[in-house]
C-alpha cells in the first residue's frame, strides 16, 4: 500500500485540486502536507525533503480549439473577437436557376445583432434584387460575395456595427 508523504493535486483545473485536497484531508493527510500549485509554480524535494521556496517557471494558458491544440492563429482569434463585439448574420435561400425562381424566401438569422423588421426588411428585399440582376449571368459564387458585401455596407449604415455576413444559398436545378 502506498503510504506518500505529501500530496500534490496535479489533475484538472484548480476547483479539482482543490476536491482533491478535500479527499486526502478526509482520508487523514494533515494539511500541511498538501500542496497546491499554481500554473508555474514548481516544488524542489531534495533527500526527500521538500524545499521551502516555491520556485516559478514561466506558463501560460494552452488554448484547444476543436482537434487543435497550442496557438491559434491570429485570424480565428480576431474573428471571435469580431463576434463577440459585432455578432454575425446568416443570410440563406433557395433558388432554381435553370427556372430563374426564387423559392421562398430570404431567410436572415442573427446573432449577438438584435435587428428591427424594417432592417430585416430591407436585408431581404436587397438580397432579393441582387438574386434577380444575377439570373442573366449566373455565377453562384460571386453572387454570394456580393451578397455579403452589400448586406455589410447596409448593416454598417443602419447599425453602425459590422457584423460577420455569411450567405447561403441553394441551388436546386434540375
Amino acid at each position: 500500500m502506498l503510504n506518500p508523504k505529501y500530496i500534490i493535486p496535479i489533475i484538472g483545473e484548480y476547483r479539482h485540486q482543490y476536491s482533491q485536497k478535500q479527499v486526502a484531508l478526509d482520508a487523514g493527510y494533515d494539511e500541511s502536507r498538501i500542496i497546491l500549485l499554481e500554473n508555474g509554480e514548481v516544488v524542489v524535494f531534495e533527500n526527500g525533503q521538500l524545499l521551502s521556496e516555491k520556485q516559478r517557471v514561466a506558463a501560460g494558458d494552452v488554448l484547444v480549439d476543436g482537434s487543435i491544440i497550442g496557438d491559434i492563429n491570429e485570424i480565428v482569434l480576431k474573428d471571435r473577437e469580431l463576434l463577440s463585439q459585432e455578432g454575425a448574420v446568416l443570410i440563406s435561400t433557395i433558388v432554381d436557376s435553370s427556372d430563374q425562381t426564387l423559392l421562398g424566401e430570404v431567410d436572415v438569422v442573427t446573432k449577438g445583432l438584435i435587428l428591427g423588421e424594417d432592417v430585416l426588411l430591407t436585408i431581404k428585399t436587397l438580397v432579393s434584387n441582387l438574386i434577380v440582376s444575377y439570373w442573366r449571368r449566373w455565377d453562384q459564387e460571386l453572387l454570394k460575395n456580393h451578397i455579403q458585401q452589400d448586406v455589410a455596407k447596409e448593416l454598417k449604415r443602419v447599425t453602425k456595427k459590422f457584423p460577420i455576413v455569411a450567405s447561403v444559398i441553394i441551388d436546386v436545378a434540375k
